[in-house]
């Protein structure tokens, strides 16, 4: 009864919006955002850590010669595979638990600090505003779906931005 309520709720608030606006929120919410994001986390990352370790490690897997096959797995591991799995763990199974007995703001909290550390105690410190982002995205749609496809496009971005050298 629960779930039917949160479907209706997001289709009721999608469809109390024009078609532009519609448009311009998905724009903002899983593109836009999601980029600024990873670049702000990628500012603090390299403020708080030693960007040379992490940079050093890219550049040997990418200068290492493997076939392009690998490669590509690669980036498909890194862009979508984790990404999914991580919603399904972070903001399916762990957030259902968490607001079964805490609430969705509680869930929303204590699921996106587990995820930022999770990731390292640097970078997750890094990756904070990302994980409340996430959390956010997953409570006000009511989907770890959701939140899957802005973790996606930060996840695609890091990988644009690292093979370009950036």
């Amino acid at each position: 009864k629960r779930k039917k309520t949160m479907k209706r709720s997001i289709k009721n608030k999608l469809l109390s919006l024009t078609a532009a606006q519609t448009l311009n929120q998905i724009f903002l919410h899983f593109l836009i955002l999601p980029i600024i994001i990873n670049l702000l986390c990628s500012y603090l990352g390299s403020a708080l850590i030693s960007s040379d370790q992490s940079t050093t490690v890219v550049k040997d897997f990418l200068g290492a010669g493997y076939p392009t096959l690998v490669y590509v797995m690669f980036i498909i591991l890194i862009c979508f595979a984790i990404p999914f799995a991580e919603e399904v763990v972070f903001r399916k199974w762990l957030w259902f638990f968490i607001n079964k007995f805490l609430g969705s703001t509680h869930a929303l909290i204590i699921t996106s600090i587990l995820f930022a550390f999770l990731h390292g105690s640097g970078s997750g410190l890094a990756l904070i505003p990302f994980a409340f982002y996430l959390g956010y995205i997953r409570k006000a749609y009511g989907s770890y779906k959701f939140s899957t496809i802005p973790h996606i496009v930060f996840n695609l971005t890091g990988v644009v931005l690292t093979l370009g050298g950036i």
